[in-house]
């Protein structure tokens, strides 16, 4: 995996690194075993309906745990942690996690790994991530052209959706097999969607999450 820090500016966007080659070619053949043949069927439970009328889901569908992914990610991931960690102190950029009185390393940490799917018509509101995910990777997995994660620059108040925001949006275009990481701070505000192509948009996503 090579990883790259990209330079948005701190103020606006904090700290993001881009990844690329993020798993082997058999990782990615067992990834795409995984795909579901159908299009996203949403549980009832987690339907909602959006601004634009659209029955979608409350957030990504959760398709599948990727177990094959769980030794080698979660080693990786926790090795790069504290590296990142210290790139935010040194920027004098302060994390969710810096607030969390019980939390004291990484060794207790969870590393979930799924494969999530976007439904069609999905437009998904600005977030920063909360405060038990210290860190979050996402890797494009499929189709070969989807909507990337869309980054927005922190402006102190709540923009809803992508659509209301009037400044310059980021983004690491969308390619298989390559993605992002950052940690959750004010400035790690992201949206997602998927109104402009024909079919379910799927990801990798880990975190690793402070279990309280």
């Amino acid at each position: 995996m090579k990883i790259e820090r990209l330079n948005w500016g701190k103020e606006k966007h904090g700290l993001v690194w881009k990844i690329t080659n993020v798993f082997k070619d058999y990782e990615m053949d067992y990834i795409l075993k995984k795909l579901p043949d159908n299009k996203i069927q949403i549980p009832a439970e987690q339907q909602t309906v959006d601004k634009k009328g659209f029955t979608t889901s409350k957030a990504a569908y959760r398709a599948t745990s990727l177990p094959a992914l769980q030794g080698r990610l979660e080693s990786k991931l926790k090795e790069l942690y504290p590296k990142l960690r210290k790139q935010y102190k040194d920027e004098g950029i302060e994390l969710f996690v810096d607030e969390l009185k019980d939390f004291k390393d990484i060794s207790n940490t969870k590393c979930d790994i799924s494969l999530q799917g976007t439904p069609q018509g999905m437009d998904y509101k600005i977030h920063p991530d909360v405060s038990s995910k210290l860190l979050t990777m996402l890797v494009y997995i499929s189709p070969e052209a989807s909507e990337p994660t869309y980054f927005h620059a922190y402006q102190g108040y709540t923009i809803k959706y992508r659509e209301e925001d009037k400044q310059p949006i980021m983004a690491v275009p969308w390619q298989i097999n390559t993605g992002y990481i950052f940690l959750a701070n004010d400035r790690s505000q992201h949206s997602y969607a998927n109104d402009k192509f024909n079919t379910d948009r799927y990801v990798v996503l880990a975190n690793l999450i402070h279990e309280v």
